[in-house]
């Protein structure tokens, strides 16, 4: 089991904390005043889907897609600890990619002229790089539905071997029918790299 989920579960498993949340809903609300979260923690899950192609939306399974510009590497946590690719923010121009993570709206001359103000920052993944993705996710949880969240590998460069988020260098793709958006690629962050069998 991957460090980066620790409570994967399936469908039997989602329908239980949803049975046990409806049962102690109310009592959480006049308890403790605050349902929503309680609920939310309760019903969460998280489902590794890699084996279903539906999720992968403009991914491909095992595809390996190189980096159009720098990014960063962040190490964030939530439902698990991990290490996450996001853009690096432009002056004067909106950042490409998705904000699961939040804005991060820092520049490099930022980060460059003073580093141990953003301990979050564990480095800069360079242009060029490849990366395979891995495993995709379906993470969510009762009163806040659910999201699609991707991983891979860096195949070049100092961070060789390490596992990523790469979420936030995708856009939104279709809906599936009562579940979350999928993911694709953005071209201005990511581009496929051709199958060389192909």
């Amino acid at each position: 089991m991957s460090k980066y989920c620790h409570k994967e579960c399936g469908a039997r498993e989602r329908g239980r904390y949803y049975l046990v949340a409806i049962i102690l809903a109310p009592a959480l609300f006049l308890a403790e005043g605050c349902g929503g979260f309680w609920l939310g923690t309760l019903t969460e899950y998280k489902i590794d889907r890699s084996n279903k192609d539906k999720y992968w939306g403009g991914y491909e399974s095992g595809a390996t897609y190189v980096l159009v510009q720098d990014v960063w590497l962040v190490e964030h946590e939530d439902w698990s600890k991990r290490l996450v690719l996001t853009p690096i923010s432009q002056p004067g121009e909106k950042r490409p990619g998705l904000m699961r993570y939040g804005s991060h709206e820092w520049t490099r001359e930022q980060y460059e002229r003073d580093p141990a103000a953003f301990p979050m920052i564990r480095g800069i993944v360079s242009q060029g790089t490849r990366i395979r993705v891995t495993r995709v996710f379906e993470h969510g949880a009762l009163v806040w539905g659910s999201g699609i969240f991707l991983f891979g590998e860096v195949l070049d460069g100092s961070h060789k071997g390490t596992e990523i988020d790469v979420t936030d260098l995708s856009m939104l793709g279709e809906e599936l029918k009562d579940g979350p958006y999928l993911l694709k690629p953005d071209p201005r962050l990511l581009r496929p790299v051709p199958d060389p069998a192909s």
